[in-house]
């Protein structure tokens, strides 16, 4: 059983006195994360953790908990702050133990994970001795009994296949599975982009809904249209997910299209963030050669600005000079007037210079 003072001690141990104030640092912790200032995110959920434990008795709060999980999750994180999943685990179970169905749908998926045939060593090593398939059973109908679509979902599969505990009783799974698309369907009435992916997900599957490639597609659309509209709301974030959905190739359009919008929303994500995970995410892209007219010079130029910003691990350095050693003269001076551009103009100014 999880108790709040495992996470308080958690906290004294893994980080610094933080400070005592936290009646808006939720909100504010979610705006940082939206905007890709993953670390400043982290502080600020942290912020409201800590608040929490000192009151008498100590409350966890489930959002912050879950969402600093959610951070150990990313890689761009992981490797900029070293704080990865393992020590998200903790966050997580404690998100779990306050009756969170995010968390505990999550944390019940990695469990099962955990007993499949052949599981991740770190699943093992996190759960052996804790918890055991029952637990994820328990934990993910605890979730869908709050009407939590993903769950319901997962659930249906337990049913379906007599599994983790579980009776095998394919007539239940089609009601749970029936239920869990009513309420996903109904989440991508109310605009929820992330619903309409996994709705195209289960179309694709035929899970509740029969296989159609046009079904697919049209959902995949859907799902599009409802990050744009989020994006051009101002999400940050939301332009980092159309940057990876037009790489991917998701929109039924022409590759050269898709590459533009891909480019068009990766310079909205470099502008939104400034981040240091944001440049090298899209200094990745342009690596790969998946945007851009000129995409090595870019890369390299962004790799070398974001030396700037925090480069702890030496990755940008690295992969800059790697890049390097395939590039001309010209290629290189070019890069480097443009990665000093994005020093002194700031990066509207340094976009506006991109080839």
């Amino acid at each position: 059983m999880f108790k709040a003072a495992h996470l308080f001690f958690f906290l004294i141990v893994a980080f610094p006195v933080l400070g005592q104030e936290a009646s808006t640092e939720l909100s504010k912790g979610l705006v940082a994360e939206d905007r890709g200032d993953l670390i400043e995110a982290q502080r600020r959920f942290l912020l409201v953790l800590e608040a929490g434990l000192t009151e008498v008795p100590p409350v966890v709060d489930s959002v912050a908990a879950y969402r600093i999980y959610k951070l150990s999750a990313r890689l761009d994180f992981s490797m900029s702050t070293g704080f990865g999943f393992k020590e998200g685990l903790v966050f997580l179970e404690a998100a779990a133990s306050q009756g969170y169905p995010p968390a505990q749908f999550s944390l019940g998926s990695l469990i099962a994970q955990a007993y499949v045939k052949k599981p991740e060593e770190i699943l093992v090593r996190a759960f052996a001795g804790r918890f055991d398939s029952r637990d994820a059973h328990n934990l993910i109908t605890a979730a869908a009994e709050a009407d939590y679509y993903p769950a319901l979902m997962e659930l249906a599969e337990h049913y379906r296949h007599g599994s983790f505990g579980a009776l095998q009783d394919p007539s239940y799974a089609a009601e749970l599975e029936g239920k869990g698309i009513a309420l996903a369907l109904a989440a991508v009435d109310s605009g929820d982009p992330e619903a309409a992916v996994d709705v195209a997900m289960y179309i694709r599957m035929g899970r509740g809904l029969e296989k159609s490639d046009e079904a697919q597609q049209e959902m995949e659309n859907k799902a599009t249209l409802l990050f744009e509209a989020r994006a051009l709301a101002g999400s940050v974030e939301a332009k980092r997910t159309l940057m990876f959905r037009y790489v991917k190739g998701l929109s039924n359009i022409s590759e050269l299209e898709a590459r533009a919008k891909a480019e068009y929303w990766a310079k909205g994500y470099l502008e939104g963030s400034k981040s240091f995970s944001a440049v090298t995410w899209v200094a990745s892209l342009y690596a790969d050669r998946k945007i851009g007219k000129d995409p090595i010079v870019v890369a390299h130029a962004l790799y070398n600005f974001a030396t700037t910003l925090d480069d702890s691990t030496e990755y940008a350095a690295t992969t800059r000079d790697e890049l390097g050693k395939t590039m001309t003269h010209t290629e290189l001076d070019l890069a480097r007037r443009l990665a000093r551009s994005c020093v002194e103009d700031g990066m509207k100014g340094c976009l506006s210079q991109f080839p």
